[in-house]
């Protein structure tokens, strides 16, 4: 079994990963999956807020979200073999399709200075069909005055990793567009169809090395050489484009397109700290404010008592 040290605050422990890994399929309920949380009054997504249709418009609830993370370590020793899963529910599918017809973009920043250190996502623009790893395209600029707000955010094409898209029941599969069900809200009476467009809402899964990621998160991140893990501590951005570089149509946790100008962290573009691994990072008292809080505590009582 893997075991990793997690540090909190000033509080660590090692703990067995297991317990931080769900191995989970492509097609699994979404409450088997670890949602990503936004700090914008807990709603993942307003619906109807962007000038997307179909896949591009992401829908998402304080319940379920827009955005879904799964980790798999294989239940092995080695990292090299670990995969990363991710997922994003969209109104519908186009015109009763069964194949995924956006581009869905994915920024990730790694050292925690709200701005997109690599990219992931699935491509369909032309001829494509590819899941990929890009870096952020700086341009003339340097972090961080490029790739922290939806407007300066832009891909490097010439990605690091393509996969071709095979889709699941086929086997190999690594993405899987279905709608959503009743078992994704796991009885909660949560409505398949947040924008009450008249369709059921949909969910776009995909998979791929996470040591891949890793590589390019460790190289691109201002802490060049830390080393990136499955405790590493993650913000995600996510949003729809009709184009092969960057966001222009939905974008999770951001009402409407006015504040594509304005800072991720600002406007509650990206998410709530996240481990590689899924699930929230929780923080945890320091250790002198517990011995406080406890003392405090004794003192009141031992007043109450005389």
């Amino acid at each position: 079994m893997k075991y990793a040290m997690i540090i909190t605050g000033a509080l660590s422990a090692w703990i067995p990963c297991s317990m931080q890994a769900a191995i989970t399929g492509l097609d699994e309920v979404s409450t088997s999956w670890s949602r990503v949380d936004y700090a914008n009054n807990g709603i993942a997504d307003p619906t109807a807020d962007s000038n997307g249709q179909d896949a591009e418009e992401l829908v998402g609830s304080s319940t379920l979200g827009v955005l879904f993370t799964d980790f798999n370590d294989q239940g092995d020793n080695d990292d090299s073999n670990d995969v990363i899963s991710f997922r994003t529910r969209h109104a519908e599918t186009k015109n009763g399709g069964t194949d995924f017809t956006s581009n869905l973009y994915i920024g990730i920043d790694a050292d925690k200075d709200f701005v997109i250190d690599a990219y992931v996502g699935v491509n369909t623009s032309g001829n494509s069909a590819e899941i990929f790893i890009a870096n952020p395209d700086y341009g003339s600029t340097k972090k961080p005055n490029a790739n922290n707000s939806v407007d300066s955010s832009k891909l490097d094409t010439n990605y690091v990793l393509v996969e071709t898209i095979t889709y699941l029941p086929a086997s190999g599969g690594n993405v899987s567009w279905r709608a959503v069900t009743d078992a994704d809200t796991a009885g909660a009476g949560e409505s398949l169809d947040l924008d009450n467009g008249g369709n059921t809402d949909y969910y776009l899964s995909f998979q791929f090395n996470f040591q891949a990621l890793a590589t390019v998160l460790e190289t691109n991140s201002a802490t060049q050489g830390d080393t990136v893990y499955k405790e590493t501590e993650l913000r995600y951005v996510v949003g729809t484009s009709t184009q092969n570089n960057t966001f222009n149509k939905d974008i999770g946790g951001l009402d409407g397109n006015s504040l594509f100008g304005e800072l991720y962290e600002n406007v509650g573009a990206i998410s709530e700290l996240t481990f590689a691994s899924g699930g929230p990072v929780v923080s945890v008292p320091e250790p002198a404010t517990s011995s406080m809080l406890a003392l405090g505590l004794f003192g009141l009582l031992q007043r109450r008592k005389r």
